[in-house]
């Protein structure tokens, strides 16, 4: 199992991160753009040995990243910080009153690099296929639950990344007139793309049973991470999937406005019981060329 975790590792990252021929180093031109990326959120997830219920919620998302292309390729970075309020809905009960309310941290630390395919591009579109990294960091917190109050757990995807673009610039100056409204629209370039990204090894974290372990107790070890974490290990199981559709503009000066809705989800089955968990994103990135 081991040796077929390596070697299918290995022939991702060749095949996603090989390097490029010596004509694309000479007729590529790399731009480099710092991002910075704020947005709202809609969360949803389930994770059973916390609690058994649903819980759905509006949230905040920061992030920052970066983004290298050239005429053949493309690579993203980012960092983000999902976090959302979210409660769960069950039928009122009077003579149990007990917080629903649930707070969700998800931390994603995401990489994809996608080289152009000259062959597939028609006219104004352009495809684009490669390769991507994610890893989720979750944690939720509820004190008001009589069992475990809080869950904490790692997930992390290679995945594979398609993504397609579409030229849709205005070349020409365009003059509207409604009635009192006058304008005159001068030529911009814009682009739209959609892009799906759907992991093929999908690892994660998580503890071995329903409820927070207790670690034998020894007072010669203080050793606080290995007492929290105790009964963790790695599994390899899941799913994972992602997409987005995002419209960008390009500035005269090199900087770009990207405005774009993200749709995620996963599946983490773990050891024993499961999370799953769910985002719709909206965010405004903006692109500042280096």
């Amino acid at each position: 199992m081991i040796r077929f975790i390596i070697i299918s590792i290995s022939l991702f990252s060749f095949i996603t991160f090989g390097q490029e021929k010596d004509k694309d180093s000479i007729k590529g031109i790399d731009k480099h753009y710092f991002n910075t990326s704020y947005g709202i959120l809609i969360s949803s997830y389930r994770d059973l040995p916390t609690s058994p219920l649903f819980y759905n919620g509006y949230g905040v998302q920061f992030a920052i990243g970066s983004t290298d292309e050239s005429d053949f390729r493309v690579a993203n970075f980012k960092s983000s910080v999902n976090l959302s309020m979210n409660s769960a809905k069950i039928p009122q009960v009077n003579s149990l009153s007990t917080n629903y309310n649930s707070v969700f941290i998800n931390i994603p630390f995401y990489y994809d690099h996608l080289r152009k395919v000259n062959k597939w591009n028609y006219k104004k579109y352009n495809f684009l296929i490669g390769g991507a990294f994610l890893t989720n960091i979750n944690s939720r917190l509820n004190s008001s639950l009589f069992n475990a109050s809080a869950g904490f757990d790692i997930e992390s995807s290679f995945m594979l990344s398609s993504k397609i673009e579409r030229d849709i610039s205005r070349k020409k100056t365009k003059k509207v007139n409604l009635w009192l409204f006058k304008k005159e629209l001068k030529p911009k370039k814009r682009t739209i793309g959609l892009q799906f990204n759907t992991g093929i090894l999908n690892f994660n974290y998580r503890p071995n049973y329903t409820n927070l372990s207790e670690s034998e107790i020894d007072g010669s070890n203080t050793n606080w991470v290995k007492f929290a974490l105790d009964g963790y290990k790695v599994s390899w199981n899941g799913w994972n999937l992602n997409s987005q559709i995002d419209l960008t503009f390009h500035k005269k000066n090199g900087n770009r406005i990207k405005w774009a809705y993200e749709w995620s989800a996963s599946h983490v089955p773990g050891r024993y019981e499961a999370l799953d968990f769910s985002f719709h994103q909206i965010h405004l990135t903006l692109m500042f060329k280096r």
